[in-house]
């Protein structure tokens, strides 16, 4: 195979390894632990609950981001109705309004990792790639659940050209990789920076 033809290859496999990292589900620990420990929904928790059920359903989503707005002006830190504000705003491509839910998140609970990591994976996909450094540390951190931000720390170190950084974040994500198909793809990442 001619070398264009291996960086296309090279560059195809890296997108889809980026966008499969994107869509794999987590539920945080914190989130899990809180349920445990929380004990029964307060009203405003079944209402947000039923909001966005009503939005994702795709009934009437305008009332259920509604109600959840509601739900924000009764209590502005209410964080989990500010959270899917942010995710609604994100999937709408509203992503100002979406930033600013997520940052409102940060003041309220500076020790939730969700916020800062979509703020970190909106960097990425905007190429901006020193903000996104820290958000994603920082989520990792925070919850052990959020190890993807380590190979996302890599790729954006990796695309800054800072390779001894994105090796290190390589290395440091590769014992989490899930199946020997994502380890191989990052000691590839690794190879080509060696």
């Amino acid at each position: 195979m001619k070398k264009p033809a291996v960086k296309i290859l090279a560059v195809a496999g890296a997108i889809a390894l980026i966008v499969l990292f994107m869509v794999m589900p987590r539920q945080p620990r914190s989130s899990r632990e809180q349920a445990a420990q929380a004990g029964p929904m307060t009203d405003a928790e079944k209402e947000l609950m039923a909001a966005v059920q009503q939005v994702q359903s795709g009934e009437s989503p305008m009332e259920g981001i509604m109600r959840i707005r509601s739900l924000v002006e009764a209590d502005s830190t209410f964080e989990e109705a500010q959270l899917w504000l942010g995710a609604f705003s994100l999937q709408s491509g509203q992503l100002d309004k979406a930033r600013q839910r997520f940052e409102t998140v940060q003041r309220i609970n500076p020790e939730n990792p969700e916020p800062y990591w979509q703020l970190g994976i909106m960097d990425v996909e905007n190429k901006e790639y020193r903000k996104a450094i820290p958000n994603l540390q920082r989520s990792v951190e925070l919850d052990s659940s959020y190890v993807n931000g380590l190979f996302f720390v890599a790729r954006a170190y990796d695309e800054l050209g800072e390779a001894d950084s994105a090796l290190h974040y390589y290395e440091k994500y590769l014992p989490y990789a899930p199946d020997t198909v994502v380890s191989g793809r990052v000691k590839d990442f690794m190879n080509e920076l060696k």
